[in-house]
């Protein structure tokens, strides 16, 4: 709603990298709305890490709780 207020999506990108350099899983998540569906698309190609895992517009608010619940 805000996008001064958005943190970039190449900070994502990197930070996405660096954890996954580190051994950590990511999980993506999102909606399946085209805007988020454009967020996520520059962090697919990071998709050959095998621990990047894209699960946006496919869980529900009681799965995101369990996610969120469980990550690190």
């Amino acid at each position: 709603m805000w996008p001064y207020k958005q943190w970039p999506v190449a900070h994502f990108r990197t930070l996405a990298g660096e954890l996954l350099a580190r051994g950590v899983q990511v999980v993506l998540t999102g909606s399946a709305a085209p805007r988020d569906r454009e967020c996520i698309a520059p962090l697919l190609d990071l998709a050959a890490a095998p621990r990047l895992l894209d699960v946006s517009g496919r869980l529900d608010f009681n799965q995101l709780v369990t996610l969120f619940g469980q990550a690190a």
